[in-house]
């Protein structure tokens, strides 16, 4: 398989797309990364809650998928372009997909463990379409632009089993978070507003459908939460600084 065989049109940074990272994360659950896309599969049904483009809400999931698409992605069609991919990687489903221009060789997995229970983060970070909550629409409006290419991803995954309101705690923890990164960054939109994040970002929460205990809160007050605010900060962080490092190169080669 090859990634233009992906998407029609993609942006190859190479040309196989055999895996290049494969990890047993815990027994039925795999952690795989290609040049186009990274996928976690489950042997058994997982639960998950997420704003994906592809399998978006609350329900079972068999596999997650994060796909890289070039910059000039502009697919009318997101969802369908996910399921083709979700066919030609032969992912089980129900699927999670998301989308990212990202180079997938900078996806940050971080693990940490909660009262004997591993958390994982999986974050993708794009700022080239960095905005302001709020402000974006009429940011656009006054510029005369439109979004470009960039967009943060979050997995997480939970091996504790979760109640629902926990959950949705973690995603609201995951946004918090990557708004207070985002802000202290001091990346401003072309307004001039300090950013929050990106108008296309996407979360999911996973976690396993037989485990006992039940988690029942994973908010800012609890170590589950605390945990998984600092993995999401700090993978914005790490990003924005490779970023400023990159930008910095670029602009020392063309004054030289």
């Amino acid at each position: 398989m090859h990634t233009d065989r992906l998407l029609p049109g993609a942006d190859l940074w190479g040309t196989s797309d055999d895996p290049l990272e494969c990890v047993a994360l815990r027994p039925g659950v795999r952690f795989e990364r290609r040049e186009s896309a990274v996928t976690l599969t489950f042997d058994r049904p997982w639960q998950a809650l997420s704003s994906a483009v592809l399998g978006g809400g609350r329900g079972p999931v068999r596999s997650v998928l994060n796909l890289h698409v070039p910059a000039s992605y502009a697919g009318t069609n997101p969802e369908a372009d996910l399921r083709r991919a979700t066919r030609l990687l032969r992912l089980r489903e129900p699927v999670v997909g998301l989308m990212t221009a990202v180079r997938l060789d900078e996806t940050q997995r971080v693990e940490a463990t909660v009262a004997g229970r591993r958390v994982w983060s999986i974050v993708t970070v794009g700022v080239g379409n960095a905005t302001r909550a709020g402000t974006a629409t009429r940011a656009w409006a006054s510029t005369g632009t439109r979004p470009g290419p960039g967009t943060i991803n979050a997995i997480i995954l939970s091996e504790a089993r979760l109640r629902d309101a926990a959950a949705m705690e973690l995603a609201m923890i995951v946004t918090e978070a990557k708004a207070a990164a985002m802000v202290e960054s001091g990346l401003r939109t072309a307004v001039g507003d300090r950013v929050s994040g990106t108008s296309t970002d996407a979360v999911a929460i996973v976690w396993p459908s037989t485990a006992s205990p039940h988690v029942r809160h994973a908010g800012a007050a609890t170590e589950l939460g605390d945990i998984v605010a600092a993995m999401m900060s700090a993978a914005i962080r790490s990003s924005v600084a490779m970023r400023t490092v990159q930008a910095s190169g670029a602009d020392r080669d063309t004054d030289g």
